[in-house]
């Protein structure tokens, strides 16, 4: 075998020993209801939408920044970030929210 086989199969086993590793969650929340649908916005805001209402969490420690049981209704589709700002549309056929 030669020197770069060798780091290969070196790096080959360091690589698969680090995709098996546990990973840790940096926070959980336990939610007032049924989980809908979930995304990051660009600003790093964590949208969570239950059966109840639309929430939002700090993604670095997970607090609860608000929640509004009004924006249950909207789907994930339905809810986006206005560009180069931190607030937030929400549409459908009969409404249209700035948040």
């Amino acid at each position: 075998m030669n020197r770069h086989t060798v780091i290969f199969l070196a790096f080959l086993l360091l690589l698969t020993q680090n995709s098996f590793a546990q990973v840790t969650p940096l926070w959980e929340v336990n939610l007032p209801a049924g989980l809908r649908w979930q995304k990051v916005t660009s600003s790093g805001t964590y949208l969570v939408a239950t059966e109840g209402a639309l929430l939002s969490f700090a993604q670095a420690d997970g607090k609860k920044q608000w929640e509004n049981p009004a924006l249950a209704k909207f789907n994930e589709d339905q809810i986006q970030q206005l560009p180069g700002s931190f607030l937030l549309k929400a549409q459908n056929n009969n409404e249209l929210l700035i948040f």
